[in-house]
């Protein structure tokens, strides 16, 4: 029903169409500041990260955790203002996915498994033409 409203009067489809668009911007946004957040909490907690990670069996944890706070701080800021938005949403998603089976418990209902799999999952649903407002890409 919605369809046939929106091409029965052409100047609401326009701004529907802007209200989608707009709408999907917040989303990404929304999305950039789960990765900006666990890259500050990376950087601003380095000893509970590094013994989280060594309780999951990473080796080299200390070393690991810098690589991994400034990818998602680059990763979410370049989500946020949607640069290079279609490369590093495979990769976020590549690392979202990796991160859930080597840190959170995937065989069990109780975990934070599915979450991370349907951010995984809407980071690859971001479309790449519709860059942050008053971007100049």
């Amino acid at each position: 029903m919605a369809s046939v409203l929106i091409r029965a009067h052409v100047p609401t489809e326009s701004k529907l169409v802007s209200l989608f668009d707009w709408a999907e911007v917040i989303g990404r946004i929304g999305l950039a500041l789960l990765f900006l957040w666990s890259g500050y909490e990376k950087l601003a907690h380095p000893a509970s990260t590094v013994a989280y990670m060594q309780a999951h069996g990473l080796p080299a944890a200390g070393l690991l955790i810098w690589p991994a706070a400034l990818f998602e701080l680059a990763g979410g800021a370049m989500l946020a203002l949607g640069w290079k938005l279609r490369w590093m949403a495979l990769a976020l998603a590549g690392y979202t996915f990796a991160a859930t089976f080597v840190f959170h418990a995937y065989w069990s209902w109780r975990s934070h498994f599915f979450p991370a799999r349907w951010i995984a999952a809407t980071v690859l649903r971001l479309r790449p033409e519709l860059p942050a407002p008053g971007s100049r890409l």
